[in-house]
């Protein structure tokens, strides 16, 4: 089973976005074809109600984003800086460590935060995926809160909803200053 979304013109496409789209339809190949280890363990996981299917399809959603994100800030890294550090002597592994990956640590922490708000803030995929109880995400428990008209807890309501929006006020408060911290030029050191 392969799904391609509507034609695309080639012609009109600048080389990386006929690159990109190569890796869009390849990798929807890949993901979807019924023998791929992908679909096997997403169906699996899913008609078995596992988390696990919920975490395969958030991940494969989030993905392109992902590397939307640290494309950019990988461009925004001088190849010069790293040219000079192989020809003193470092190795690629080197080089990337100690001066690429200073310069996009803004990146790997704004990709960390956006990953962990939408996979924590996510409703519809375990609501579709994952229907039981025993395997509710707190997004989808406080909705069922809000929808018992029989028995209605307002402290359990409060209680989940604390709980819910303090990991996030959390994360914001410890990551906001690295956000903030972006280069403009190299490293030294």
């Amino acid at each position: 089973m392969l799904i391609v979304e509507g034609p695309i013109v080639i012609e009109d496409l600048s080389l990386d976005e006929k690159i990109g789209q190569m890796f869009v339809v390849v990798g929807r190949a890949v993901f979807m074809s019924e023998s791929s280890w992908a679909y096997q363990e997403l169906t699996h996981q899913v008609r078995d109600n596992h988390i696990g299917g919920v975490i395969l399809a958030k991940t494969a959603l989030d993905l392109p984003l992902g590397i939307w994100i640290m494309k950019g800030f990988y461009d925004t890294v001088p190849w010069e800086i790293e040219m000079a550090g192989v020809q003193d002597g470092a190795s690629r592994f080197t080089v990337w460590r100690k001066l690429v990956l200073p310069q996009i640590k803004p990146g790997l922490m704004a990709l960390g935060i956006f990953s962990i708000i939408s996979g924590w803030s996510e409703y519809v995929l375990p609501q579709v995926l994952a229907p039981r109880n025993d395997v509710q995400v707190l997004s989808v428990y406080l909705a069922a809160l809000i929808n018992d008209d029989t028995h209605f807890d307002f402290h359990v309501f409060k209680a989940v909803g604390l709980f819910y929006a303090l990991p996030i006020f959390v994360i914001y408060l410890f990551f906001q200053n690295k956000l903030m911290t972006i280069y403009g030029g190299g490293t030294k050191g």
